[in-house]
């Protein structure tokens, strides 16, 4: 609210209209934030109201995060961890090592040692006593994601040609801009769910090509490209889906998931005071 009453106080139409042709404190689609960013930074006053609005909303999503992961954890059991014993309890691929995360191991199962433990097979009445056992053992048949055909997408991006890398691109992927530069076209697979560009190789041998994504330390909120606020649970695994509301209750994977917004009022889920 200070950053908006500082865009009205400071809007002038005559001399911002051509550039913002709505004022910015007025905006409150996706386009909001980054009109307000551009207007601030037209003066060094309004760098300085950017810049305190920046680090009131960073500590505000920290407390946010804190406050709706408590929740998420204790109340639905949102989570990406996988609650199994390193390496014996993960199934094989593990993860990047530049992402901190334990790679591929001997001890780590093979996808065909998941399947032989048949637990989706099991009741749950016979599991009682060994029921950490028993999830550990249920997101790895159906609770880690495993990149194909259905989630990768094929996008397009081009760099400046480099011989010491490029010299065996194909002709058809090298071009030359009106300036000069010769650009060559780079491919890459990436997940729509969100798991990464995918691998060019496996050596675990499961031939799985997910990258993962990045250990995630504490709950916290992100936003969509449609200004949508998004939870981000803790991660310990690069391929754990976050889990689903009743996962382990029915065995299966399913897609849903709790929304941040309330149509009604202000308040977000149950948090309490």
């Amino acid at each position: 609210e200070r950053l908006n009453s500082y865009i009205r106080d400071s809007y002038d139409g005559a001399s911002h209209g051509r550039r913002f042709e709505t004022r910015p404190d007025l905006v409150f689609d996706s386009t909001g934030e980054k009109l307000r960013e551009d207007f601030c930074s037209l003066t060094d006053e309004g760098k300085q109201h950017w810049n305190a609005y920046i680090l009131e909303k960073s500590n505000a999503m920290k407390i946010a995060g804190g406050e709706i992961g408590r929740v998420m954890e204790s109340e639905y059991g949102h989570s990406a961890l996988h609650l199994g014993n390193a390496p014996e309890d993960w199934v094989k691929p593990g993860g990047l090592r530049s992402d901190g995360y334990r790679e591929t191991c001997s001890g780590m199962q093979a996808s065909t040692d998941v399947l032989e433990r048949k637990e989706l097979k099991r009741l749950k009445v016979t599991r009682e006593n060994d029921l950490v056992q028993r999830q550990s053992n249920m997101m790895n048949h159906c609770g880690t994601h495993r990149c194909s055909g259905y989630c990768l997408q094929e996008k397009l991006f081009y760099v400046n040609y480099d011989p010491t890398i490029h010299i065996d691109t194909a002709p058809e992927d090298r071009i030359v801009t009106l300036d000069g530069t010769e650009k060559v076209r780079i491919k890459v697979h990436e997940c729509r769910h969100r798991f990464g560009k995918a691998l060019k190789f496996d050596s675990s041998g499961e031939n799985n090509l997910t990258r993962g994504i990045p250990p995630q330390m504490h709950p916290c909120i992100t936003f969509d490209k449609n200004g949508q606020p998004r939870y981000l649970a803790r991660r310990n695994h690069p391929r754990i889906l976050q889990q689903p509301y009743s996962f382990t209750w029915y065995g299966a994977n399913n897609d849903t998931q709790q929304m941040l917004i309330n149509a009604t009022s202000q308040s977000t889920l149950s948090i309490k005071k």
